[in-house]
């Protein structure tokens, strides 16, 4: 494989909380759309001289699905 490219992947217990505010200020979780309990990621990471470009995905009790990516600074 190529010295400046990695994979990760990672598990553990994560919660998603979906909330809608109304008009008159007051906060309901929508418990369709929240999930806790196994969660996961994996993804890849990529160098470029001091530069860490990372590209995954995560999801929550396999029903939530997100696409994660991330710029950082190697030192």
């Amino acid at each position: 494989f190529n010295p400046n490219v990695s994979i990760y992947a990672g598990a553990g217990y994560g919660s998603r909380r979906l909330a809608w505010e109304d008009v008159d200020g007051q906060w309901a979780e929508v418990s369709d759309l929240s999930h806790k309990g196994f969660a996961f990621e994996a993804g890849a990471l990529f160098s470029w001289k001091s530069l860490a470009f990372s590209l995954g995905f995560s999801s929550v009790s396999f029903r939530t699905a997100e696409l994660v990516c991330g710029v950082g600074v190697k030192f």
